[in-house]
């Protein structure tokens, strides 16, 4: 690595610069980063200062990423594109993807108010949900306007028959606070990661009508982003980091594996939680809060060529869900320079060789 100082550029190693800050966020989906933690995948691939900061949401990470108190992080996927059109208080300088860490792991969940009033389907919730006056509309959580779970809920209430800015309000909640504003009344059902809808099912307080992986097969999820500091300064670092993170990737698809991470994610200094509550989705055992367990093999995915590549189709899910959520001009072009700026195949590719080459 070379920096220009004074003198003139003089090479700098690693050890100058410092440990490599990640953020994460309590959610069963950073299990690839804390799985390259606990394997040692970082000294692994050449970094042995990785250091894992818990986030308290995704607003913190965004910006810390954008100021340079984060090297790279957990993130959700549209954060490089928000950056990169302005929106969801994002500014230039967002960093840019260099891998995805996974796709599913989303739920829609209701209030168990809503069944205790009649809503077992569709049908029902259409028709309870226009039946209301307009000052008394449903409110739906979601983490984040420009997060896929934003963009799911918008999917899901226009497959019901609701326009999802006249027939609800929708609003932004941090994820610890969901379980507590739907007991509370504040809101009628949200959009989330687990292990929040859990945490719902298992109170008595929601149900789940659908998860993500039914609502739209293969899409998207979060990404490992690295702030543009970091992809400038420490560029070969940038490259290792992803290929720990995208070997743990794969080890995490084992179900043997996923099963020695659950007590780890549960720990007080990760998800803070009962590990039951994170098995119900890491372990295909997910309860709906109607008496099924669901037989959903891949509620979570975090490995496949079409899971961890921050390919074009993934840039497009994501600009076509700021689309039509209406956070971007619906005359804005997604071109191929700012989806390549956002979503580094080309470190992801050498990522990928370095993977391959110490196999």
């Amino acid at each position: 690595m070379l920096f220009a100082g004074a003198a003139g550029v003089l090479p700098l190693s690693a050890s100058h610069m410092g440990p490599i800050r990640v953020g994460i966020v309590s959610l069963v989906d950073c299990v690839p980063l804390v799985a390259a933690e606990h394997f040692r995948l970082f000294e692994k691939h050449g970094l042995p200062s990785v250091h894992l900061h818990r986030e308290l949401g995704w607003a913190s990470v965004r910006d810390k990423l954008a100021f340079g108190e984060l090297d790279a992080a957990q993130t959700l996927g549209a954060f490089p594109l928000a950056a990169a059109f302005g929106v969801g208080g994002a500014s230039q300088g967002g960093g840019a993807a260099t891998l995805m860490l996974n796709a599913h792991g989303n739920a829609i969940t209701l209030s168990q108010r809503l069944r205790e009033a009649g809503v077992r389907d569709m049908q029902d919730f259409r028709c309870y949900a226009r039946a209301l006056p307009p000052a008394r509309r449903l409110v739906f959580g979601i983490v984040f306007s420009t997060s896929s779970h934003h963009f799911l809920l918008r999917q899901w209430l226009r497959e019901v028959g609701l326009n999802p800015d006249k027939d609800v309000r929708i609003v932004v909640v941090p994820p610890q606070q969901m379980f507590r504003n739907l007991q509370a009344g504040t809101i009628d059902g949200f959009c989330a990661g687990e292990p929040w809808n859990t945490f719902a099912v298992s109170a008595g307080v929601g149900w789940c009508p659908a998860v993500s992986a039914q609502l739209a097969r293969g899409h998207p999820e979060k990404a490992l982003v690295c702030s543009d500091r970091f992809l400038h300064q420490r560029s070969s670092e940038a490259v290792s980091l992803t290929a720990a993170v995208l070997e743990a990737c794969v080890m995490c698809d084992d179900p043997q594996v996923r099963r020695e991470l659950v007590p780890l994610l549960a720990a007080r200094h990760r998800l803070n939680c009962p590990p039951e509550a994170i098995e119900a989705s890491l372990l295909n055992r997910f309860d709906d809060g109607t008496g099924v367990t669901l037989d959903c093999e891949n509620f979570h995915r975090f490995s496949g060529e079409d899971v961890n590549a921050p390919a074009a189709a993934h840039a497009q899910w994501f600009f076509d869900g700021l689309l039509e959520a209406g956070l971007i001009d619906r005359f804005t072009d997604l071109d191929s320079a700012v989806r390549e700026r956002c979503y580094r195949m080309d470190i992801f590719a050498e990522a990928e060789a370095a993977v391959t080459a110490l196999r």
